[in-house]
């Protein structure tokens, strides 16, 4: 009677395992169990096995997506191969971080400060940098307590004054204010 009872235990699991990963089907590999057993009937360990291999395949292989996705987010590409001024736009200085990094974006310092920086390589000068901010006029990030415009080129626009001024971030990841009249390239994330 224990070996029913382990068997049909065994089988409960592989169930509930098969509906867990069935109910993820979106966003999730799908599961195929090979193997469908009936209570009060024998079975083999080899078709035991083929079910826990199937289960743990579709496991492996959502563990794999699931990385990749995570990878991807917030990941800090580097600085763009263009510069730019910086008060030309968001639009155009997410067109110099896709032109260098397809998929890419203006990184904001929430991003780069949570950022997988293995892709970034060769890294020189400064770039421009979003500001994630608290309150109206402190970076959640670095703690600069200057307003919006004072740290976007007036938002990021072409009518910015030459005393405008925006964040950049180094090489190093250091946060810097600069004017909004330099050519500097664009930090990239994904």
């Amino acid at each position: 009677m224990e070996y029913k009872q382990m068997v049909s235990k065994s089988l409960s699991l592989v169930f509930t395992m098969a509906v867990v990963m069935g109910s993820s089907q979106a966003a999730a590999s799908s599961l195929t169990v090979p193997n469908t057993f009936t209570s009060g009937t024998a079975t083999s360990a080899s078709e035991m096995n083929a079910n826990f291999t199937a289960v743990k395949a579709a496991i492996d292989d959502n563990n794999t997506r699931i990385s990749a996705v995570q990878s991807a987010t917030n990941s800090f590409q580097g600085f763009s191969s263009g510069t730019s001024t910086g008060g030309v736009g968001l639009i155009t200085l997410g067109n110099l971080c896709n032109s260098s990094f397809t998929g890419s974006h203006v990184c904001s310092t929430q991003e780069f400060a949570t950022s997988s920086y293995a892709s970034a390589t060769g890294l020189s000068g400064d770039a421009w940098i979003r500001p994630t901010f608290l309150t109206a006029s402190i970076d959640a990030i670095i703690g600069i307590g200057m307003s919006a415009a004072q740290l976007t080129c007036g938002g990021w626009v072409s009518s910015a004054s030459v005393n405008d001024k925006a964040l950049t971030v180094s090489s190093v990841g250091k946060f810097v204010v600069q004017q909004c009249s330099n050519s500097l390239a664009v930090a990239c994330c994904n």
